[in-house]
């Protein structure tokens, strides 16, 4: 009697309120022509639509696949998206049991059915023991006007690997497309992620461990729509969220902190042009801040500066910052 093959990647799909794609987004998943067995978990932030209903629909067509967790809503509580989101995907990554995972955003969908095959037989080979993961390029799509394309990069890049200091002076690849190697999740520091475990910092956690693997191919989509967590926040909202972000890699990795602040510049100075404004966002993300060590954005949610005491002080050193020499000659040299 053959011995039946045991799953090696998890795809792990985050749903809120996304009945009309759940279709697109599992069909893109079984369609994967593969030589190994893969499994699905789909992970619900309690949705109030069909969602769960739907994921269920796919559930009993292929039990021995699929599964799902719900992660239930208090009735009239209000949530920051972006937190629920990183539980959602927390409580997925517990239920990897298999060498690899993948992160799938309920809204989005993959392309080509060779994806998962090509990457896992890429990670697989000897001399690519160095790579935690391998991603590659994403097309972009607006539901609204879909004559608008784009790409993730927005320019040609090669086949090729990258390690963490190369990705911070330039590059971001989505979650939709990084297949990561399970045995780094124990390494991730989940508890300080609880409240942002979301693309960038996923990214950069494993990123500590070694590189990725980049493929110039487009395998996924991702939907762009008014109403999601990113395109949806005020744009006030997105500034402290990505100061948090900074806030978070610099604890993550404190040798990076001075090519951080360089890939963060664009942020830092529009938090410094804008900051009459920080007073209008949601006073929990400055119990976050406080709650773990946040220090850039727990001083600006409180005082409107980043780094002094005065918008003047603030430029001063956000112009320093771009012009260090040393940092600069490490950004520039991957341009």
């Amino acid at each position: 009697m053959m011995e039946e093959k045991k799953a090696k990647v998890s795809v792990l799909i985050t749903f809120y309120n996304q009945e009309k794609y759940v279709d697109d987004a599992i069909k893109s998943v079984m369609d994967q022509k593969t030589d190994f067995p893969f499994l699905i978990i789909a992970g619900d932030d309690g949705s109030s639509d069909g969602t769960v209903s739907k994921i269920k629909e796919w559930e009993g067509k292929y039990p021995d696949i699929i599964s799902h967790i719900v992660m239930p809503r208090d009735p009239g509580k209000k949530y920051i998206s972006a937190s629920r989101a990183s539980k959602n995907r927390l409580a997925l990554l517990e239920k990897v049991e298999t060498p690899y995972f993948i992160y799938l955003d309920g809204d989005d969908f993959w392309t080509s059915e060779e994806k998962l095959q090509r990457q896992v037989d890429i990670l697989e080979k000897p001399e690519n023991s160095d790579c935690v993961a391998c991603g590659h390029k994403l097309s972009g799509f607006w539901e609204d006007h879909p004559e608008d394309t784009t790409s993730y990069p927005d320019f040609d890049l090669p086949e090729r690997k990258i390690d963490l200091k190369t990705y911070l002076s330039k590059y971001y690849l989505s979650t939709d497309t990084l297949l990561f190697r399970s045995g780094y999740i124990k390494d991730i520091d989940t508890k300080l992620l609880t409240e942002d475990f979301n693309d960038t910092l996923i990214t950069y956690s494993f990123m500590q461990f070694g590189k990725i693997y980049y493929l110039p191919d487009a395998m996924a989509v991702y939907r762009q729509l008014n109403g999601s967590i990113f395109m949806g926040a005020k744009s006030m909202v997105t500034v402290v969220r990505q100061i948090m972000g900074y806030d978070y890699a610099v604890k993550i990795n404190p040798n990076m902190e001075s090519l951080l602040r360089r890939r963060y510049y664009n942020v830092f100075s529009e938090a410094i042009e804008r900051a009459a404004a920080f007073q209008d966002v949601n006073p929990e993300y400055l119990n976050i801040a406080k709650t773990y060590g946040l220090k850039t954005a727990e001083k600006y949610m409180s005082t409107g500066h980043l780094f002094s005491d005065s918008a003047a002080e603030d430029r001063r050193i956000l112009k320093k910052i771009y012009f260090d020499k040393q940092v600069n000659r490490l950004y520039y040299h991957f341009k």
